[in-house]
């Protein structure tokens, strides 16, 4: 009967170690540098930052089609402050935010980025 407690406690204390470090995994999974919960963030912020580019093609393709001719980036910044996104010129390069982020836009190969 005797051996039989002893047993019964060390295979209790061995499941206790089990369960802490799985659950020591399972924290550092979450939590690390390529965790779960930073890669969500990663893609929330790519997200919202694909959704700002859209805003700004979006708004390139209105001035377009009012136009129906090729539009330069001082007229497409210019019809952006008129739609109340704020833009700016810096070292040669111009600049629109949308919902907080500071995009650049640039002209290549005929076509504004």
């Amino acid at each position: 009967m005797k051996s039989n407690k002893g047993i019964t406690l060390i295979s209790l204390i061995i499941i206790i170690i089990i369960l802490l470090i799985l659950a020591g995994i399972t924290v550092s999974n979450l939590t690390g540098d390529n965790g779960i919960i930073q890669k969500a963030e990663n893609a929330k912020e790519a997200t919202e930052i694909a959704e700002g580019k859209e805003v700004l093609q979006g708004k390139y393709m209105e001035n377009y089609v009012n136009k129906l001719e090729k539009v330069t980036v001082d007229e497409f910044l210019e019809y952006l402050e008129e739609d109340g996104i704020n833009t700016k010129t810096e070292n040669g390069k111009n600049y629109a935010e949308v919902d907080g982020k500071i995009y650049e836009i640039k002209e290549e190969n005929g076509q504004i980025q």
